[in-house]
């Protein structure tokens, strides 16, 4: 049976080795796709702002479609406008309180600075801070929910596995006992027969003063003559 143990404990451990694996590349093949989509957006907001301080220094005889279909194509990525000078905010995908607006935003330009550099707009004295958008937090969120699953379904295949193999032993140990329970079952049984056949000769066999150097001289003796 111990081939079977070694065997078992080797599968398990593999097991446990390619799911970490499975898991590692996952978590490296996320991140690299976080910090792609991370660029991507980084790119879309420099346009946005650049379309942004363009809008600010044209005048009426410049065609403005194109600047604003740039301005409104962002629709995924919170962006808060802040103008230096005159201390006013704009901002886009950003749900706003119905009160205190102004100190939330304040607030949130200070979370945005924190992930992301703003983009300085120098001509127009105003800056562009700026929020990952909901689908890059999500998988940035979701390698990690992936990891713990993995974990848990580790763990659960490593009970299990520890389970069978105590179970496997216990059948052993059952199989082991019904046959020692067998072996001493027979010579017993031939004992106890014995027992009850000098019984019936009318003879004690407990009574019987054996010499201790041949405990069953005189029983065989006895058997003899009879």
């Amino acid at each position: 049976m111990k081939p079977l143990f070694d065997f078992r404990r080797l599968v398990k451990y593999v097991f446990m080795a390619v799911a970490i694996a499975i898991a590692l590349v996952s978590l490296v093949f996320s991140n690299g796709l976080v910090r792609e989509l991370a660029k991507e957006e980084r790119n879309k907001i420099e346009i946005w702002a650049a379309a942004t301080e363009l809008l600010a220094k044209s005048d009426e005889s410049n065609d403005m479609n194109l600047i604003l279909q740039i301005l409104q194509s962002n629709n995924t990525i919170p962006v808060i406008l802040y103008d230096k000078a005159n201390e006013m905010f704009s901002a886009n995908n950003i749900k706003l309180p119905e009160e205190g607006a102004r100190e939330f935003l304040r607030k949130k330009i200070g979370e945005f600075a924190e992930k992301h550099d703003p983009i300085v707009l120098e001509e127009i004295n105003q800056y562009v801070y700026y929020d990952d958008s909901y689908i890059l937090k999500r998988l940035q969120i979701y390698p990690y929910i992936q990891l713990l699953a993995i974990s848990f379904f580790i763990a659960l295949a490593f009970f299990a596995l520890m389970s069978s193999q105590e179970a496997q032993q216990n059948k052993v140990w059952a199989g082991l006992s019904k046959e020692t329970a067998h072996q001493l079952g027979t010579p017993l049984s031939s004992l106890i027969a014995w027992t009850e056949y000098l019984k019936l000769k009318g003879m004690d066999p407990f009574l019987v003063n054996f010499p201790k150097s041949a405990p069953y001289q005189r029983l065989n003796l006895w058997l003899g003559r009879r």
